[in-house]
């Protein structure tokens, strides 16, 4: 087997050989992933995959056609591109259909690691029993997944742009319940061998013992200490739905009209930046084109969205390099969003809280007014009351429904340590601080 980077770029060019004089673009991504299941105290579930995707888009003049194979043999690429160039022929013409790009230099981000690429399903079994072990011993249930794996994908064009990258990802995730309660930790690392699984099962039995026999409280508005978890999950739905191009230049996001305004508190910074080392993600977008780090929020103050190329053309600007594949309905999207730390930290939060809630982590988060980013959603895994500087006594779960514009500009603490969570979709991740918030709003409570 080749070097993963060195294969994907055979890949691509092996199909763009098949492009017959179109002007095409191809992406290639090559994969293998392996995830180790547990639950009830026991290992249930195995798997590994390989995976390979390879997208062909024929362009002619205003128009363009994609097709989707996983076989990379001749036959198969060459009647891929007769179907490309057939169906670019039956489409409409599009207003921002633009050339291919040309090639740009990019800059790698070293991001694979042998160890984590090559562990095999022993080591994952071994770090799961050390889980279930500790967890069996207290009486308690434990569950979760011990994931690692590889990825390469390769960029090119007839244009003579070809670019590639490869990585890793590692993530241990474990829920330990009790009869009536749970706790949960999760992390992730390009390298296996820096997740700390016991520290992660230390935190996920604590949550869960210290959250028996959980009571109500009434919905309101509360001081809120969100742990960095439940903020990367904000973060995300603030890159879906706030940052990139296309809903800026269509008016429908909280930052259209609004750059060199300040939108948040001062205490508020946020970038795109794929370079950062606690982050996971790509050097260059889907069109093969250098992504570049970008300052979204400067102390409050709205200073840029990302862009493609499409709306970085009706934004009157240049592209920052965050295209998804051609063409976009979603548009630019920015994948690797970090929060700035602060100088507190969860302690300290906690202990300048007169009455408050701290909050593990949300779930079934989703967006309800986009022009504000109202979000609803549930905690989740451990949820406590907050009072005189201490933690008293567990919650049930409560649903919040709240503007996370007006949540970032009541947050009074930041604190120093960010952790960073794998995104639901695509290369990307969250890097966040925990965060101390006035006036959050919870909106009903629950029964569990």
């Amino acid at each position: 087997m080749l070097e993963p980077s060195l294969e994907i770029e055979q890949i691509a060019r092996n199909a763009l050989h098949h492009s017959d004089g179109s002007d095409a673009e191809v992406i290639a991504t090559l994969s293998e992933s392996a995830v180790t299941r547990f639950a009830g105290n026991a290992i249930s579930q195995n798997v590994s995959r390989q995976g390979l995707a390879i997208t062909i888009r024929v362009v002619k003049g205003k128009c363009s056609a994609r097709i989707a194979t996983n076989s990379r043999d001749a036959a198969s690429l060459k009647r891929a591109f007769e179907k490309a160039r057939t169906l670019v022929t039956l489409q409409k013409e599009s207003a921002d259909m633009l050339p291919l790009p040309n090639p740009r230099p990019v800059q790698p981000i070293p991001a694979y690691e042998f160890f984590t690429a090559e562990l095999r399903a022993e080591a994952r079994a071994a770090a799961v029993l050390k889980a279930i072990s500790k967890c069996k011993k207290a009486g308690l249930q434990a569950a979760g997944i011990c994931s690692t794996g590889w990825g390469a994908v390769a960029v090119a064009n007839t244009k003579g742009l070809l670019v590639s990258h490869k990585d890793t990802t590692a993530t241990f995730s474990v829920s330990v319940q009790t009869g009536d309660s749970s706790g949960w930790a999760e992390a992730s690392h390009r390298d296996f061998g820096e997740i700390n699984v016991d520290k992660l099962v230390a935190v996920a039995r604590e949550k869960a013992e210290a959250s028996r026999n959980a009571r109500s409280i009434d919905p309101g508005l509360y001081t809120v200490v969100l742990e960095p978890a439940a903020v990367a999950e904000v973060l995300q739905f603030m890159g879906w739905f706030g940052f990139g191009g296309l809903g800026f230049v269509e008016d429908r996001t909280f930052m259209a009209g609004r750059l060199g305004q300040r939108i948040f508190g001062e205490n508020i910074t946020i970038h795109d930046n794929a370079f950062h080392p606690l982050q996971r993600g790509l050097p260059f977008d889907f069109e093969g084109l250098p992504r570049q780090p970008v300052t979204l929020i400067e102390k409050g103050v709205a200073k840029a969205v990302v862009h493609d190329r499409v709306t970085a053309q009706r934004a009157h600007t240049e592209t920052t390099g965050h295209a998804l594949p051609q063409p976009s309905v979603e548009g630019p999207m920015p994948l690797n969003l970090i929060l700035a730390s602060g100088e507190s930290s969860v302690v300290e939060m906690i202990a300048s809280t007169k009455r408050g809630i701290l909050v593990t982590r949300f779930h079934y988060t989703n967006l309800v007014e986009p022009m504000k980013l109202v979000l609803t959603g549930m905690t989740r895994d451990g949820t406590f009351l907050i009072e005189n500087g201490e933690v008293t006594s567990p919650l049930k779960n409560l649903r919040f429904t709240q503007s996370v514009v007006d949540a970032l500009n009541e947050v009074e603490l930041i604190s120093r340590e960010p952790e960073t969570m794998l995104a639901d979709w695509g290369p990307g991740a969250y890097t966040a601080p925990a965060l101390k918030i006035r006036r959050f709003n919870f909106s009903s409570g629950t029964e569990f």
